[in-house]
């Protein structure tokens, strides 16, 4: 009796050792495929619920909502309001801006989120990747032959963080019938189970991370010597940054590297290049080193920048007139005693302004001629400028070559300004370029005379530029430049001869009933609404512009944007006989921050004649008589950037005249 009351005993422990006991819970996640990950989500209040028991797992999920779980995983501090379209008190922006200062969640465009849009698959695993790289957990590229539909997918930001969220089991997407492969189905809208799963198995990895045993001798940063051949000759290395800065002897020959990638030198050039992690095609820039409230521009690949100074955090750079941030994974330094070919300007034959550009990232050089060359500058010699007003001899950039400044005058003339052209002019020049064009042989231009989409183009232009007072020269130079003159595989498939909807990282843009369309999205959804109104989120002046003022800021990465846009001004306007080129004699450029524009020249009468402010400084505007009021001070009339309002009166000490070449 006692032996079968042991086995009787010891069956009820096998039992349960086999069973084990459960937990049971009286809510809407028990038995889902996901339910261990959405529980872990939920003890780490990463993910609420509704109440009772109730998650909805099966809900779809908002970018807003996804990029708030981010933040509260990794517990990122808080951050500056970043995107127009999230509200300064939702919930949810805190946990937005934060991901956005991070560099983890991205914008659409034009300063916007998308908070209410229902995030994909494709999208989660990029701000997956992202906030992996944030943690600096690095992942070896491999291609997930287990996905069938991996190679439909054509972006190559979307392809790594796919790649790299399979290799870390983060996902792995929907089984096929053969039971052995699956799909990522990455335009599939994801839920909060999923977004749950995604998260944890994201904190997974990176609690994962092996932090090596440091071994004798392990040293990633180094000091390294500049060779006779502009190659690197390490010297010595150490286990930090700081020990490193502290036996660097700060000479042109010298830099500091870390694991072989140049991190600090004594000059040279700054070039974008955004890490493989990132999920974007540029290299953000930020007025802080902390990089905080948001980017202020950004470059493109390749864009060169002079370098100022750096950590092994940021690299302080100038462009634009303007010294800014960018992170130093998104940077690459070059010394200039390595630096083998960079921008210049140079004055032509016909006496021009002529920007010589050269990529780094296709190595190849390019030419624009900008407008009439400045007095200053003279024939058969280089110059040097980042902002293509300052200029200096020597390629350094050293004050002791400043030679001395200029603005091109298309580059920096109000977009409010009509062009003294008539619709029937601008219809001829367009007739006779597209014949220009298909003189040179090039296939993509073959037959551009007769299915070019700006065809005629002119006609509705005058009609935008009275409508909506923006200069329809500058308009066609757009679309001359952005949709290669109406012949762009945008411009046909899309009706799209400005990009719009198009972005570095896609080959995709918005398409539109007719090009016609597209000029009025141009005008109301871009130039009209967000760029040329004073206050407006891109407000940086109502010019093309650089980097730093204009359009140039944040319509396009490209730094030379502005003044291509500028050079198609000049050229339509000198082939048609200059009748624009120094119609207004004087631009000036605002100096100071909140700068009212004033009806009447009186400052008396508070804001019963104010029509606008400029909240920030370096404003262009066209300067066009003076005025001394009772109380002494001297007033300019300038055209407005109000779109009802032409005239408008600004007290002289507030606004510099430039010298316009």
């Amino acid at each position: 009796m006692r032996n079968k009351a042991v086995k009787v005993i010891l069956s009820f422990l096998l039992l349960l050792a086999v069973f084990p006991a459960v937990t049971t819970y009286a809510d809407d996640i028990t038995g889902i495929s996901l339910e261990k990950e959405l529980r872990e989500a939920i003890n780490k209040e990463i993910l609420y619920g509704y109440g009772d028991g109730v998650y909805k797992p099966g809900n779809r999920v908002t970018r807003a909502e996804f990029a708030t779980f981010i933040t509260r995983a990794l517990h990122l501090p808080e951050a500056d309001h970043v995107f127009s379209d999230v509200g300064r008190n939702s919930n949810l922006a805190p946990g937005i801006n934060s991901a956005a200062a991070a560099g983890i969640v991205q914008g659409l465009g034009g300063g916007k989120f998308g908070p209410d849009q229902e995030i994909t698959r494709e999208q989660m695993v990029i701000m997956i990747n992202n906030a992996l790289a944030f943690q600096n957990v690095n992942v070896e590229y491999q291609i997930p032959t287990i996905l069938t539909d991996f190679n439909e997918i054509t972006s190559s930001i979307s392809r790594t963080a796919i790649a790299n969220s399979v290799s870390l089991n983060i996902t792995v997407g929907f089984p096929n019938a053969d039971g052995k492969t699956y799909r990522f189905a990455p335009k599939n809208k994801a839920t909060r189970a999923e977004a749950a799963a995604f998260i944890i198995r994201m904190i997974h990895a990176i609690e994962e991370v092996e932090v090596p045993t440091p071994i004798p001798g392990e040293t990633p940063f180094a000091i390294a010597n500049i060779g006779s051949d502009r190659k690197l000759e390490p010297a010595k290395e150490f286990k930090t940054y700081n020990e490193a800065l502290a036996q660097w002897n700060k000479s042109s020959t010298q830099v500091i590297t870390y694991k072989g990638k140049i991190i600090k030198m004594a000059s040279g050039l700054a070039y974008g290049n955004p890490s493989v992690s990132t999920s974007s095609n540029v290299t953000e820039l930020y007025r802080t080193s902390s990089f905080s409230g948001g980017s202020v521009t950004y470059v493109q690949r390749g864009e060169e920048m002079k370098y100022i100074s750096s950590d092994e955090n940021a690299v302080e750079v100038y462009i634009g007139g303007q010294t800014l941030f960018a992170r130093q994974a998104d940077i690459e330094l070059v010394p200039f005693s390595m630096v083998e070919q960079q921008n210049y300007y140079s004055v032509n034959a016909s006496n021009e302004l002529v920007l010589n550009v050269y990529s780094k990232t296709s190595n190849m050089n390019g030419s624009i001629v900008i407008g009439k060359a400045p007095s200053i500058l003279k024939q058969g010699t280089r110059y040097y400028s980042w902002d293509g007003n300052k200029f200096y001899t020597n390629s350094t950039g050293l004050s002791t070559s400043y030679v001395g400044q200029s603005y091109s005058y298309f580059q920096y003339l109000p977009a409010r300004v009509q062009t003294s052209y008539t619709a029937a002019e601008l219809n001829q020049y367009i007739n006779k370029r597209l014949l220009d064009l298909e003189k040179t042989g090039l296939s993509k231009y073959k037959d551009a005379s007769k299915r070019s989409k700006i065809i005629g183009l002119g006609t509705y232009l005058k009609q935008v530029e009275q409508t909506h007072r923006v200069n329809a020269l500058l308009i066609l130079a757009m679309a001359f430049h952005e949709g290669d003159y109406g012949m762009s595989e945008k411009s046909f498939k899309y009706n799209n001869v400005f990009g719009i909807g198009a972005y570095d990282s896609t080959n995709t843009a918005k398409p539109y009933p007719s090009v016609e369309a597209s000029v009025d999205a141009l005008i109301n959804d871009y130039l009209g609404k967000n760029y040329i109104p004073p206050n407006a989120w891109a407000a940086n002046g109502a010019v093309p512009g650089n980097k730093m003022i204009g359009f140039n800021v944040k319509y396009a990465s490209d730094a030379y944007w502005g003044a291509k846009v500028a050079s198609h001004m000049y050229r339509i306007d000198k082939e048609m006989g200059s009748k624009d080129y120094g119609k207004y004699k004087t631009i000036g450029m605002v100096n100071t921050d909140n700068t009212a524009v004033r009806s009447s020249a009186n400052s008396s009468l508070g804001n019963a004649n104010l029509i606008y402010r400029y909240n920030t400084k370096n404003k262009p505007v066209i300067i066009t008589g003076e005025e001394k009021a009772s109380d002494g001070w001297v007033w300019y009339k300038v055209l407005t950037d109000d779109k009802t309002t032409v005239n408008g009166y600004i007290r002289s000490d507030l606004v510099d005249k430039l010298p316009v070449n």
